[in-house]
């Protein structure tokens, strides 16, 4: 993602992610509602997002007003328990006075191809919606969407196969559709994520880099995401690409971060000589942290 409102939220833990994503759902749907009469929104599926989701259930709202799409969903039967849908039905929506026609579910039981067809005619005269929810793999997909495979730049909806993630056969928003919101917020929590995490801050041509908002685009990450360490994020923003620390598990994606920061921020940020974890950093919070973590210049 490229756009200048790209804004990084480092939390402490999941738990806080999940706290700090449900304010921003229900602050969202109150302005939308006062601004235009309703609440668009898109879900995510994923551990996080269901944490989020769980917490909306005992919140209260506007719910009338609500209007909820799907970022993606599983060709598999309509009550099967894998579906996105049918999960966001039993930990939420069954539980909130959301009309059933406001939910607008991908019918992916009819197949990839004419449930992509179906949900793009769907969906066309609804743009733009007020937010977009999502997440990030592992392996750096986000909705449907897997790095390697192709993008139809100019479809609002594609099926997908041979996902790398069962079942292989998906319908996917694509990012036309997904960054045709008001704002996006994408939520990114555990150890898993830290090398999906670092290579799309260092610029990976992964999935969610192509996503692009006119809007507000925001992304809250837990300290596990991050590499362990918020407070360190929080004090060089410029060098948030380099949250993931030498002798981690991570270490290739934490190289590849720090060399796409090689550059004029790095001296913008921390001062010539200096060393991350003996500046800021508290115990345990990116030791290992060493000159050959900076730019060249100052090795």
């Amino acid at each position: 993602m490229t756009d200048n409102s790209l804004d990084f939220q480092c939390l402490d833990s999941s738990e806080q992610v999940a706290a700090a994503a449900t304010e921003r759902l229900l602050d969202s749907a109150a302005r939308a509602i006062a601004e235009h009469g309703r609440f668009q929104l898109v879900l995510a599926g994923g551990r996080t997002p269901l944490a989020v989701y769980r917490r909306l259930a005992d919140q209260p709202a506007d719910w009338a007003r609500w209007h909820l799409f799907f970022g993606d969903e599983r060709c598999l039967p309509a009550d099967d328990p894998e579906r996105n849908s049918l999960t966001v039905r039993e930990v939420w929506l069954d539980r909130v006075p959301i009309p059933p026609d406001n939910i607008h579910p991908i019918r992916a039981e009819l197949g990839a191809e004419p449930a992509a067809a179906h949900y793009a005619e769907s969906i066309r005269d609804r743009l733009p919606f007020d937010l977009v929810l999502l997440g990030l793999g592992e392996d750096g997909h986000t909705a449907s969407l897997f790095p390697g495979h192709p993008i139809q730049d100019e479809a609002l909806v594609i099926p997908v196969r041979d996902a790398p993630k069962p079942p292989p056969e998906r319908v996917s928003l694509t990012p036309l559709a997904l960054g045709s919101s008001r704002a996006i917020l994408i939520l990114v929590t555990g150890r898993g994520k830290r090398e999906a995490l670092a290579r799309w801050r260092a610029g990976a041509d992964l999935p969610v880099s192509r996503i692009v908002t006119s809007g507000r685009l925001e992304v809250l990450m837990d300290a596990e995401a991050a590499g362990g360490c918020c407070h360190a994020v929080k004090a060089y923003p410029n060098v948030q690409a380099c949250a993931v620390w030498p002798g981690s598990d991570s270490n290739t994606a934490h190289q590849a971060g720090c060399a796409a920061i090689r550059s004029s921020a790095w001296a913008n940020s921390v001062r010539p000589g200096s060393i991350l974890n003996q500046v800021e950093a508290p115990d345990g919070c990116g030791s290992g942290m060493t000159s050959a973590s900076q730019p060249s210049g100052e090795r």
